[in-house]
């Protein structure tokens, strides 16, 4: 019974794919696909936010070690301990202030990025009669296609000459 069960249910999965794809082949739609991950990595705002975000790292790590320093200090003159604990404890809160400043501005970012690209995206597919253009490379939406439909590298293009 579990046999049929399962043969079942593998013969309706092979009678969606089959339709699916016998749909774009019939439509004659244009299907194309790019890496994602590409497009983000090389996307001039990535460049650019990972310089703004460097630059906030370096100045926390700077307040931070600031700080540090003020303990150390105080510990060699001998400084009472709850107030040595009141300043370790100073420490902890900034240091989870900026790291939640950091992630914060790492998510607008991504947020910034992601909207340009998906602008970008729609913008080429309409002026080149693209009627699906996939998103590939390690989020699993595809699995495998022909490198022939990549159109990674033009749309880089395309996306580099209409910041």
């Amino acid at each position: 019974m579990k046999k049929n069960v399962l043969l079942g249910i593998v013969m309706l999965l092979l009678v969606v794919i089959g339709g699916v794809t016998g749909y774009f082949m019939k439509s004659g739609d244009k299907v194309r696909f790019v890496s994602m991950t590409k497009l983000y990595l090389e996307s001039s705002y990535y460049t650019k936010f990972q310089g703004d975000l460097k630059t906030l790292e370096t100045q926390s790590n700077a307040q931070l070690a600031d700080i540090q320093k003020g303990i150390r200090d105080y510990k060699a003159s001998g400084a009472e301990p709850a107030f040595i604990k009141e300043l370790e404890d100073e420490l902890l809160k900034k240091q989870e202030t900026l790291t939640a400043q950091y992630q914060e501005k790492s998510k607008k970012f991504d947020e910034i990025i992601w909207g340009e690209i998906n602008r970008i995206l729609s913008e080429y597919g309409k002026k080149n009669g693209i009627d699906f253009v996939l998103g590939a490379k390690g989020d699993g939406n595809i699995m495998f296609a022909s490198d022939r439909c990549d159109i990674t590298e033009d749309v880089l293009t395309y996306m580099k000459s209409h910041k």
